[in-house]
């Protein structure tokens, strides 16, 4: 095949037409790769107006590109008024429980990136997923939306928890939010809003990040473990930088490591620190952070159980907080809602 491929597709260009009850399941692809060298190749794909739908147990082995897109951003140019239109965006959406191993970026350039999402609309909720030998998982809302008489609302409310991110890939990072939603390098024209990342494993070896905040606010980031297992690299904790600076970002109970001594955390306008206590102590954020090992059972195999002696067993923090009395009934007021899902009628 001379062009790109999208291998497994669900979704509409209309949308007033809604997509929904989509399962994508159990389904194992592999060399997903296209004939065409520059192709930007995707593995499984929902576009515009798709809801209550799941992509969920799936295998993909050395494909190219992307091996999971949620899109809301394609546009085609009405010839009646000259302007753009978008197809909606997917929304209520479970991803859950994908092994993804190994995808190459096309010849063209670009970084392969396991789970992409690119306008999606929450809640959308990224889980217990395994992604191996490329980047992990990118929430964005590229500049297109933006076009004249197509804004898309930006990617928002994804629940991002307890996935295993291990990057070996140099153009590669670990979690990234926002990445892309600058113009020219310093202006914000959109952020990625309301967005969490919670319990999730991220260890890169040759990347020279481990996570991205860019145009990022009101975005959380508790009880991660990140971990830079490179010797070499000093720039390793890239966990904060912003070209223009959001609001409502919280960090806290985060593990992190890596095995020198030289560190580097990045906070908006005010530059680099070279530990987590200087980094604390200049940003304000996650002071309830450990730097320690985290004591996996066999990394170098991919089993990231917690042995008995981790210093993540019983750290990080609360999530939030009841503020009422949950006695005598099913529901439960608390501070902060945004870190859980209602399961979209697909969970239980």
């Amino acid at each position: 095949c001379g062009l790109s491929l999208h291998v497994i597709v669900a979704g509409t260009t209309n949308p007033n037409v809604e997509v929904s009850q989509v399962t994508v399941r159990e389904n194992v692809l592999r060399d997903v790769i296209s004939g065409k060298p520059t192709a930007y190749n995707e593995n499984i794909t929902f576009i515009g107006n798709v809801t209550n739908s799941q992509i969920i147990d799936n295998q993909i082995f050395d494909g190219s590109y992307i091996g999971i897109d949620l899109i809301g951003r394609l546009y085609v140019q009405a010839a009646e008024d000259d302007r753009y239109h978008h197809y909606g965006q997917p929304h209520n959406i479970l991803v859950k429980g994908n092994l993804i191993d190994t995808l190459k970026p096309p010849e063209g350039g670009g970084t392969p990136v396991g789970i992409y999402l690119d306008g999606a609309l929450g809640p959308v909720v990224i889980e217990e997923n395994i992604i191996r030998h490329a980047s992990g998982i990118y929430l964005n809302t590229e500049w297109t939306a933006w076009q004249e008489g197509a804004y898309l609302e930006p990617t928002r409310n994804i629940i991002v928890r307890r996935n295993q991110l291990l990057v070996d890939d140099a153009s590669s990072f670990g979690l990234a939010m926002g990445y892309e939603t600058w113009q020219n390098g310093e202006e914000c024209f959109a952020y990625a809003e309301g967005n969490v990342a919670l319990h999730n494993t991220v260890i890169v070896d040759q990347a020279y990040r481990t996570n991205l905040f860019m145009c990022s606010r009101d975005t959380v980031w508790k009880n991660n473990i990140f971990v830079h297992d490179n010797e070499d690299l000093a720039n390793f904790h890239d966990i904060y930088r912003e070209q223009t600076p959001g609001d409502g970002l919280i960090l806290d109970g985060n593990l992190y490591y890596s095995p020198t001594a030289q560190q580097q955390y990045w906070y908006p306008e005010i530059g680099g620190f070279d530990s987590l206590a200087t980094w604390q102590a200049g940003s304000g954020q996650d002071l309830a952070g450990i730097f320690a090992p985290p004591g996996f059972e066999d990394a170098a195999q991919g089993n990231l159980t917690l042995s008995q002696a981790s210093s993540a067993i019983d750290a990080g923090v609360g999530l939030t907080k009841a503020v009422k009395d949950g006695s005598r009934t099913t529901q439960l007021p608390v501070a902060d809602a945004r870190y859980f899902s209602n399961g979209f009628g697909l969970q239980p």
